[in-house]
Parts: C-alpha cells; sequence; structure tokens
C-alpha cells in the first residue's frame, strides 16, 4: 500500500513539474526579428522599425517618450512597431545622438532591447560663407586659415570685413588684412 500511495505522490509531483514547466516555456517572451535593427535610428525621416514578438503571456512595451509602440499590450505573438520622433531641424542645425530601452514586460519578466537614433551634424564647407564670426569654434577656424595663408572669404561679409558675431549682434570688427 504504501510503495502504491509513494508511487502516486510521485506521479502526481511529477505532473505538477511537467505543468510548471509548461506554463513557465508559456511565459517566455522571444524576438523572431533583431531587435538590434532599434539600433543607430536615422535622425531624419527614422521610418518604422518592427519587431516581432513570440509568446504566449499577456505583455506590455514600455518605450521612451520619443518613441511610439504599436499596439502597446498584447496576449501571445505580435508585431510590435515602433515609430521614432525625428529630431532633424535643417541641414544648418546639429542635432545630439539620444538612446533609451524599450522594456517589454510579460509572463512575470522583463526584457529590455536598448534602442538609439543618430545625430547630426552640420558638414563643414570651407568655401560657404557666413559673413563673420559666430563663435569661438569659427574663430579657431579663423586663426588657422590666417596662419596658413587660406583664403578668409567665408569670414568676410558684404563689405569685406570680418566681424566678431554674437546671437543678436556684431561684438566687434576685425580689419581686414
Amino acid at each position: 500500500m504504501k510503495s502504491i500511495a509513494k508511487l502516486i505522490c510521485a506521479s502526481f509531483l511529477a505532473l505538477m513539474m511537467a505543468s510548471s514547466c509548461a506554463k513557465e516555456a508559456e511565459q517566455q517572451i522571444t524576438f523572431s526579428s533583431d531587435p538590434a535593427a532599434l539600433n543607430d535610428v536615422p535622425c531624419k525621416n527614422p521610418g518604422e522599425q518592427v519587431i516581432n514578438l513570440t509568446t504566449n503571456a499577456n505583455w506590455i512595451v514600455v518605450t521612451p517618450t520619443w518613441v511610439k509602440a504599436d499596439p502597446i499590450f498584447g496576449s501571445g505573438n505580435a508585431i510590435v512597431s515602433f515609430t521614432v520622433e525625428s529630431t532633424f531641424i535643417n541641414d544648418n542645425t546639429d542635432v545630439a545622438p539620444r538612446s533609451g530601452e524599450i522594456v517589454f514586460s510579460g509572463g512575470g519578466k522583463s526584457y529590455t532591447v536598448p534602442i538609439s537614433q543618430l545625430g547630426y551634424t552640420v558638414p563643414f564647407d570651407p568655401s560657404a560663407g557666413i559673413g563673420g564670426i559666430p563663435d569661438v569654434e569659427e574663430f579657431m577656424k579663423f586663426v588657422q586659415a590666417v596662419n596658413e595663408n587660406d583664403g578668409i572669404s567665408r569670414w568676410q561679409n558684404a563689405s569685406k570685413e570680418v566681424e566678431l558675431l554674437s546671437g543678436s549682434g556684431h561684438l566687434s570688427a576685425i580689419p581686414r588684412p
């Protein structure tokens, strides 16, 4: 009788363990597309990025404020689309890169996917006229051009003067060489 009771208890424990393992398998979240696609998203026309989510659990996704997810929650497998806000202003304005994390939660677990968006740096065109020296960086380029006998037309205004500029006006004039 004791051996039958032990057999029943062992069978019951094996059944519980198998059931527990099955529940754990149900609660896994995997990505069938590469989440690395969310790295180095362009700042100009970032488009839409997609992650294929494979799970049997209920899930929710939390994103940085500059990323919108659709859908943001669900049950089971899904294709989650991410729309990243553009940071590009214009061709004459630098934009800093940014990064964050997208968090998928489901089945009692959380999965973090990094996301990064590239910045934009205005290309330096030494021949483009800017009509003065607006900042220290341009002043250093001007000094280098003078020391190397390069042209200084980039920094000359319409009167052929090189002026130190501030955000709202002129600080002083530098006579042309």
